[in-house]
């Protein structure tokens, strides 16, 4: 397994993150990472802060930019959004852990730290289906509903 040895926090304030913030972001990784494959969430999460990621990494690869790109759906929607142009993720079981961890940073309680269970408290259960079941969806830039 690799290990990662780099990590990024902006400390973005919930419900606050903007397309231009995200933009910025994704433009100084690419600084950086010019190969990079981008992930984020779907344009049409219902959750601000996802569509602002979702929009500002479209608007990144439309513009020819972001050559790679991929825009997840979270479980509550995947029964609400068409099939067609939807594809499964293949999980690689050896990621286990870290996904663990991913789902883990959304359940610390640590108010000294910005860390307010902020995910667990509005959507603990799909959480635990991600645990339980370690599959996504994502679509390409070009879905559309």
């Amino acid at each position: 397994m690799q290990q990662v040895s780099f990590f990024y926090t902006y400390n973005y304030e919930d419900g606050n993150l903007t397309v231009e913030n995200v933009e910025n972001v994704i433009l100084e990784m690419i600084e950086k990472y010019p190969d990079a494959k981008f992930k984020g969430m779907s344009w049409y999460d219902k959750h601000s802060d996802h569509k602002n990621t979702g929009i500002a990494l479209k608007y990144l690869h439309d513009k020819g930019i972001v050559q790679d790109a991929r825009f997840y759906l979270t479980s509550s929607q995947f029964g609400s959004v068409k099939t067609k142009g939807v594809i499964a993720d293949k999980f690689n079981p050896q990621f286990t852990p870290f996904l663990a961890a991913g789902i883990e940073s959304y359940n610390h309680w640590h108010p000294k730290s910005g860390m307010y269970v902020v995910g667990y408290t509005s959507v603990g259960k799909s959480f635990e289906r991600l645990r339980a079941n370690s599959f996504s969806y994502y679509h390409t830039p070009a879905y559309t509903r």
